[in-house]
């Protein structure tokens, strides 16, 4: 029932959702998912009734259709084709946690410009990946909050780290051997099954 405006101005920084908001003014809300190349809609509102699920309600981008997050994730979620995000790639690429990446597809991207009200913000997110498991070792799929100061010009900065360190949320900088052998456990103590 959400549009993809109301999901940040009224999920992301409304009352309801998240707590308090720490916007002052919200524009310039754009974004790009599955339904902008004719594919799904990757781009939507959640809610939860699941006490053991870590989040209750909030905005959800993934790289398929919103349709099927719900789960249980019992078949593979590539419901179609659309370009990946330069930016997250570059990012990914420049910090040569992967060697092998060559391009992103499928991203869902929401952009928007805010002036706070306070000097300080946070959010809470999850990262799932269907790499995790048989591809983990080989696939390096990542999320990134990128945050720009535009009135200082300053270059943007990746608020989706692994806690204290620098290091981006990604497919290879969080798995667990357990569920491939095949490589080394990074950051373990972050992965859930």
């Amino acid at each position: 029932t959400y549009t993809i405006p109301q999901l940040v101005t009224d999920v992301l920084f409304g009352s309801g959702v998240g707590g308090g908001s720490c916007a002052g003014t919200i524009s310039n809300i754009t974004w790009s998912t599955g339904t902008n190349f004719g594919g799904p809609a990757g781009i939507s509102y959640f809610t939860n009734t699941n006490p053991n699920f870590p989040l209750n309600a909030g905005v959800v981008l993934v790289s398929g259709s919103v349709v099927d997050v719900p789960g249980p994730n019992d078949t593979t979620q590539s419901n179609g084709t659309w370009p990946g995000d330069n930016q997250l790639f570059n990012y990914i690429d420049g910090l040569g946690i992967d060697p092998g990446l060559n391009s992103y597809n499928n991203a869902s991207i929401l952009e928007f410009d805010f002036v706070p009200l306070t000097n300080q913000m946070s959010f809470d997110f999850l990262f799932a990946s269907e790499e995790y498991g048989t591809y983990q070792c080989t696939f390096s799929d990542a999320f990134a909050f990128f945050l720009t100061d535009v009135t200082a010009g300053t270059p943007f900065t990746n608020l989706a780290l692994i806690p204290n360190t620098t290091t981006p949320v990604s497919v290879v900088t969080i798995r667990n051997t357990l569920y491939n052998g095949g490589c080394p456990s990074v950051n373990p103590a972050y992965f859930d099954k």
